[in-house]
């Protein structure tokens, strides 16, 4: 019989046991640089061989991302403090109890007056059953954001489980009227008056409560005992037949943050914004074409995505991404208006505006759309057009300065009654009260105008005096001198012409003959003519701006 050598399968098997395991990194979350070692602690590293590959690759992307920033030497605390609080946040989905609240010890020591870490981190306890210690961190949490309801209901949740009704109560008064947390403190003030065996009141609160959020199972159930000890057993027997576990819900922006950690895309995304706020916009790119690897179909990343492209100077990237927007959602307003910019910013401005029309169609209201069509319309000197979509830009955002004083040089440019200007000055001055161009015009209007109806030196004299004293600047004193000179005081008027156009010869020359005209007549005592003054006809419209929407454009969802 032939003898069998097992010693080398033996070793080929020991040694392909050794080749395949991961080789360990000095891992800096345990082994502190000594940099951070006196400041945060150690978080253990935990095993992730049961979890699903897309977790434990979002884990060990976070952790890793981590150790990248405690080895470099120009990370701060703050920006180190968000990557221990994302790590916190990505371990507390995912339950991994112990190195999230690890993380967010860390970032709290790193960031102590960051609200999130804090809040997450009575959040873990509260959820955990530890009560008492979420009642306190939840305290110092509000210490750190005292206006934050959804805060509230959460501590008073906790107290009426420690069974401090009197806080609990107070907690719930404070908060049964805001908008998305009137369900769960009614619920809350219904069990405390269940307690008190005040019957009536916690029908009347249990009532409410669910015709607020009628998918609230949890609420029948208490609200059957009310009204079995209030003596009706049928309306009791109804409400037992409906009971369930959902408690109301509420609406609570951080915790939906947290809980959107559980998208492993949005932890890319997430990380996207950061470095946007950072203008990192390389680290952006790759950050949003992680989470869209992931998550291919989502609009709003890709469009982000085609943001950060422009901003890195990839602008065909840009340019191509946005056309993968539109080959899925050819509807989409908001990327059909930042193609048109880039083609506006390259000079084909008909293709530009057939994007920014195509954009109304479907958004009739878009800002960005309505604005960029005013300014060329503007460009092109038909003003009445310009006019109608400065409108509708203002009608959606009353501070958008650049459209009100565009609608205003519009209107001006059209010649509308002089009546209709003040009325439009006049709502202008009362609505951006900082903006002194709407004061100067409305002073000039009130010192000259032909229209004696309208005509008051008196107003005109006293809105200049208050635009010198916010703002000594040549415009403002020749402002002050046109009053003046309405008014009747041409010598007072004169003198300050006089050092206008001293002023003039030094900065602007170009306007030493306009003002010398202007001082001659007031000191022949006569008032200038509307056409010797500059007006809003004088303003240009603005050259095409394509970063700003880019980068500055708001969406109410990025991701």
């Amino acid at each position: 019989m032939k003898r069998t050598n097992t010693v080398l399968p033996l070793y080929l098997a020991l040694w392909l046991v050794i080749i395949t395991l991961p080789v360990l990194a000095d891992d800096a979350l345990v082994n502190l640089p000594a940099r951070w070692a006196d400041v945060i602690q150690a978080v253990a590293a935990t095993d992730l061989a049961g979890q699903p590959d897309d977790v434990r690759q979002a884990l060990e992307d976070a952790r890793l991302h981590v150790d990248t920033m405690l080895q470099a030497d120009n990370t701060g605390a703050a920006e180190l403090a968000d990557a221990y609080g994302e790590l916190g946040a990505i371990y507390h989905v995912y339950f991994l109890f112990r190195q999230a609240g690890n993380c967010y010890e860390n970032a709290m020591a790193l960031d102590p007056g960051e609200f999130r870490w804090a809040y997450y981190h009575a959040w873990l306890a509260a959820s955990q059953g530890q009560t008492e210690t979420g009642i306190q961190r939840y305290q110092q949490a509000s210490r750190l954001k005292p206006g934050y309801l959804a805060l509230d209901v959460r501590l008073a949740n906790a107290w009426l489980e420690v069974n401090e009704l009197q806080k609990a109560q107070a907690g719930y008064e404070k908060t049964k009227a805001a908008t998305g947390l009137e369900a769960a403190a009614l619920y809350g003030l219904g069990q405390i008056a269940l307690l008190q065996r005040d019957y009536p009141a916690a029908i009347g609160f249990f009532t409410r409560a669910l015709e607020i959020q009628p998918q609230a199972s949890a609420i029948h159930y208490p609200l059957a005992q009310a009204l079995r000890a209030s003596g009706d057993r049928e309306g009791a027997k109804q409400h037992l037949e409906q009971r369930g576990s959902l408690d109301p819900q509420i609406k609570d922006p951080q915790i939906d943050s947290l809980n959107a950690m559980k998208d492993n895309a949005a932890v890319h995304y997430i990380r996207g914004m950061k470095a946007v706020r950072s203008r990192k916009y390389d680290v952006a790119v790759k950050s949003f074409g992680k989470g869209l690897a992931l998550d291919p179909d989502n609009i709003q990343a890709r469009i982000s995505y085609a943001r950060t492209l422009y901003l890195s100077d990839d602008h065909p990237g840009a340019e191509q991404a946005l056309r993968g927007v539109l080959a899925k959602d050819p509807d989409n307003s908001f990327a059909l208006f930042l193609l048109g910019v880039i083609h506006d910013g390259n000079g084909k401005s008909a293709e530009a505006i057939r994007l920014y029309r195509q954009a109304l169609q479907h958004d009739p209201g878009h800002t960005g759309a309505n604005f960029y069509i005013g300014n060329q319309l503007y460009r092109e000197g038909n003003y009445a057009g310009a006019g109608s979509h400065f409108a509708t830009v203002i009608a959606a955002d009353t501070s958008h300065l650049g459209a009100r004083i565009l609608y205003l040089a519009s209107r001006e440019h059209s010649g509308i009654p002089a009546q209709a200007l003040k009325a439009d000055l006049q709502k202008a001055t009362s609505q951006l009260p900082e903006q002194p161009l709407f004061t100067l015009r409305l002073a000039q209007l009130l010192a000259v105008s032909e229209d004696e109806n309208l005509r008051d030196p008196e107003e005109a004299l006293r809105l200049a005096q208050a635009l010198v004293k916010q703002q000594p600047q040549p415009a403002h004193r020749e402002a002050l001198a046109l009053a003046l000179a309405a008014t009747g005081d041409f010598e007072q008027a004169a003198s300050i012409q006089q050092a206008l156009v001293g002023y003039a010869y030094m900065s602007v020359p170009g306007e030493v003959g306009r003002l010398s005209h202007i001082q001659s007549l007031y000191e022949a005592g006569k008032l200038p003519a509307a056409s010797d003054l500059d007006n809003l006809t004088a303003i240009k419209a603005p050259p095409v701006d394509v970063s700003g929407p880019f980068k500055n454009y708001p969406t109410a969802k990025p991701y």
